[in-house]
């Protein structure tokens, strides 16, 4: 017990150490890549609205964390357990470093629980542009959308109106 809140608080300090670094400016151009971050279980409704926002299927990667007493999925989908991450935030899943790897130019991280592992992916992903639901997490995105998780319409609504202003939609869409 004690030995992994040791463990907890190494993690949070490396979790501190990768927020506090600059970020990178945002790259010009439309948004080509997608990563989308979310705990367990994310409605295949919100990839399909992301379509009619202009991006293909092929354009978005998904990682999922897991819960500790679930067994893994035979699926297409990455998930990783927050059991794989071990002192100083060192992980041990090719999935998630593959994906924590990829520099994508949106990364959303779809989830509303506050939650170490879902944090420390966020902080490690390479995105270019970071967005996320949780506002006191303000450390971790450049973009804060302040809506529940089940308001997938007025997610993407708000998501239309912030990636038009900032011109990243594929093809000029609005």
């Amino acid at each position: 017990m004690f030995v992994k809140r040791w463990k907890k608080k190494s993690i949070l300090k490396h979790i501190n150490r990768l927020l506090s670094q600059p970020s990178s400016p945002m790259r010009p151009g439309a948004i080509s890549t997608i990563g989308i971050v979310y705990d367990y279980i994310m409605p295949n409704e919100f990839i399909g609205k992301l379509e009619s926002l202009g991006f293909r299927m092929n354009q978005i990667k998904t990682i999922g964390l897991l819960p500790d007493d679930v067994p893994p999925h035979n699926s297409w989908d990455s998930f990783y357990y927050a059991k794989d991450f071990g002192w100083n935030g060192q992980h041990h899943n090719p999935a998630l470093k593959t994906f924590t790897d990829e520099n994508f130019d949106l990364l959303i991280s779809f989830y509303r629980e506050e939650n170490w592992a879902l944090t420390i992916t966020t902080a490690m992903s390479k995105a270019n542009f970071k967005l996320g639901l949780i506002p006191s997490q303000e450390s971790s995105f450049d973009l804060i959308i302040d809506v529940k998780i089940e308001q997938i319409d007025l997610l993407i609504s708000e998501l239309r109106k912030y990636l038009s202003q900032l011109n990243k939609l594929p093809n000029g869409r609005y």
